[in-house]
């Protein structure tokens, strides 16, 4: 789909650049587009709509964090958790894991110099609420969510590491449509595509998806694969 950069007017493809963050890199310029703007912008040249120009553009150039997978007749959508901000990720595991190092290093030197009890309290503390932050990342970092639709049913994975989500399963007969919920606030909005079954129940397949682009994406294409 071809575009044309605000700044420079520079017309290029979107298929020749990667886009992160729910943005859009000019190739000459390096000045950033909202993709919602390119999907406006390439709509108004057009006969379709900008929710059709936005699917065309995502389609061709998918963030590095997405994955679409359509062998053996199936549909597999997987993203990490970290998304576009995989590299201050790395920083802050490298960061909390050396504070938590030291820590341990200190509570140790301090239980061999018979340090009081209060002391090696507050720095066992001190280094478990370390650890804890050092797991947090190297979880989100490391972990995707994966979701699978064989022709018959849905399921939703997250992993390698364990201990946050869970497995779900939906039975893809029993779906009657995707929607899509906003929630935070505008330094940081994340969506949450929810499955509605006929029986009214609500089923939360992710809630942590940041780009308002790639959550449409997400909900177009599954709704494509189940028929709805």
């Amino acid at each position: 789909m071809q575009v044309c950069c605000d700044q420079c007017g520079e017309r290029f493809d979107t298929n020749e650049v990667v886009i992160e963050g729910g943005r859009i890199e000019c190739p000459k310029c390096k000045a950033g587009m909202l993709l919602d703007k390119v999907a406006n912008q390439a709509a108004s040249h057009g006969n379709h709509s900008s929710d059709v120009a936005l699917a065309a553009a995502l389609d061709q150039a998918l963030p590095r964090w997405l994955k679409v997978n359509e062998a053996d007749g199936g549909l597999e959508i997987r993203w990490r958790w970290s998304q576009s901000r995989a590299k201050s990720h790395v920083f802050y595991v490298l960061f909390f894991f050396a504070v938590a190092v030291a820590f341990g290093a200190v509570t140790v030197a301090a239980f061999q110099q018979s340090a009081s009890i209060r002391d090696l309290v507050v720095l066992l503390l001190l280094d478990a609420n370390f650890i804890i932050l050092f797991m947090a990342f190297l979880t989100e970092l490391c972990n995707s969510t994966a979701i699978r639709f064989d022709g018959l049913t849905l399921t939703v994975s997250r992993g390698p590491l364990p201990g946050w989500g869970r497995a779900l399963r939906v039975d893809a007969s029993r779906i009657e449509n995707l929607t899509l919920e906003r929630r935070g606030n505008t330094a940081r909005y994340e969506y949450s595509v929810i499955c509605h079954t006929i029986e009214g129940e609500q089923v939360v397949l992710d809630d942590s998806i940041r780009d308002r682009a790639v959550a449409r994406f997400v909900r177009r294409r599954l709704l494509e694969a189940i028929g709805g």
